[in-house]
């Protein structure tokens, strides 16, 4: 029943065994080392993929209406000091220079609490 068979004809089956499989059968006479580089580089190049996720969410910050907010305050806290100091220059009423320079402070605190109020946490 069991025929001995020659080592050349069995070298030769598991040869066209292994080449109808196609390259990404891996023999079973491979190296325990050399399956253990194989499996540390498919470790490697997936941790890779995670570090350059990370880093392309890193780069694009995402839309954040507080600073916006922020941004238009400064511009009218610019404004007001502008203003200020034209009405200081020019001798205008002391008491419009002292609300237009107290709206400024106002204003600059709440654009520095958008400001923080638009910062990621951090981990």
């Amino acid at each position: 029943m069991n025929e001995p068979r020659d080592a050349a004809a069995t070298t030769a089956e598991l040869s066209a065994a292994r080449d109808d499989a196609g390259p990404s059968s891996e023999p079973a006479s491979v190296p325990a080392s050399e399956q253990t580089l194989r499996r540390i580089e498919a470790a490697l190049q997936q941790l890779r993929g995670i570090v350059e996720s990370v880093r392309r969410e890193e780069s694009y910050q995402s839309f954040s209406a507080a600073l916006i907010v922020a941004v238009v305050l400064q511009l009218v806290v610019v404004a007001l000091a502008i203003s200020a100091l034209i009405d200081w220059v020019f001798q205008g009423p002391m008491n419009q220079l002292i609300i237009k320079l107290s709206f400024a402070a106002f204003l600059q605190i709440c654009t520095l609490t958008a400001v923080v109020a638009a910062q990621r946490p951090r981990p």
